[in-house]
């Protein structure tokens, strides 16, 4: 209980010192620490679109200090929120928005570009159900990544983390 209160704490710290490093609009960076072994992170607008499923969305990306592969983050916008793809060629996950509630899912059949079994065995099934609900109060895409770029390494299980 004591390192979840340690992590949940370190994390509001780290979204509060990354919202307050985003620059302007058209060259959006955001920079934390990820609580674990992939360390800092930089999350830098492309200025890119992807078309997935026909729906244009642009683009994010995302590295960490110790990781080897750079993340992609395709952004769909909603009525009232904005959902996340984070995809790597091996990888791909969902963070949604849903009824108030903002956390993870598996990535839908209309949206998906990798095999989902493929996905499967790198997921980590704990840290997949801890990550059903992040939060339940509105925040900003800047903050909504930053809480991404904190618990997405541990969606891998821990083989997969050092394969990444």
């Amino acid at each position: 209980m004591r390192n979840l209160k340690m992590i949940v704490g370190s994390i509001a710290l780290v979204l509060i010192m990354a919202s307050a490093s985003f620059a302007s609009k058209n060259n959006v960076e955001l920079t934390g620490e990820s609580p674990t072994s992939f360390g800092k992170y930089t999350i830098q607008a492309t200025g890119n679109t992807v078309f997935i499923n026909g729906k244009e969305m642009k683009t994010y990306d995302m590295v960490y200090e110790n990781a080897r592969h750079q993340f992609q983050i395709a952004v769909e916008k909603t009525k009232k929120c904005r959902n996340f793809i984070v995809r790597t060629e091996d990888f791909e996950i969902r963070y949604m928005c849903d009824k108030g509630v903002f956390g993870v899912t598996k990535v839908p059949r209309k949206y998906r570009s990798i095999d989902e079994a493929y996905t499967d065995r790198h997921l980590d099934t704990k840290s997949f159900a801890n990550q059903k609900v992040l939060t339940q109060k509105p925040k900003t895409e800047e903050e909504l990544l930053g809480l991404i770029a904190c618990y997405f390494p541990m969606l891998l299980k821990d083989e997969a983390r050092r394969v990444f």
